[in-house]
């Protein structure tokens, strides 16, 4: 049995690209997300693929509900309540559409995600 790999680089020129259609509050530094998008034929789903994000922290109002993996680094999403979550490589997180979060990246990270539409 033969394993395929592939190694994702965010600094070489293979697709990724800023994402720019995310509105957000910047509360410290830029979180500088960049992506890069996989093929999905999967009914209800809006965008798949990798992110790339620098340490940060920013406010948001979840645009679509979001599954992701974090391949590398760590955050902490704190909701509306005052509940926090962080999550660590090899951590997995679902953000519902329309939540009120602030997102604190921690490290630069590297995650998988499935935007739901």
């Amino acid at each position: 049995m033969t394993t395929a790999r592939t190694t994702i680089n965010a600094s070489q020129d293979n697709g990724w690209k800023p994402l720019d259609w995310l509105s957000y509050e910047r509360v410290e530094a830029d979180p500088d997300i960049h992506t890069l998008d996989v093929a999905l034929d999967e009914p209800g789903v809006r965008q798949a693929g990798y992110a790339t994000a620098q340490p940060s922290t920013f406010d948001i109002v979840m645009p679509h509900t979001e599954i992701l993996y974090l391949i590398a680094g760590s955050f902490t999403v704190e909701y509306e309540d005052g509940t926090a979550v962080t999550v660590r490589a090899g951590g997995s997180g679902y953000f519902e559409k329309g939540a009120k979060l602030r997102w604190t990246i921690h490290e630069p990270m590297k995650e998988f995600f499935v935007l739901l539409g």
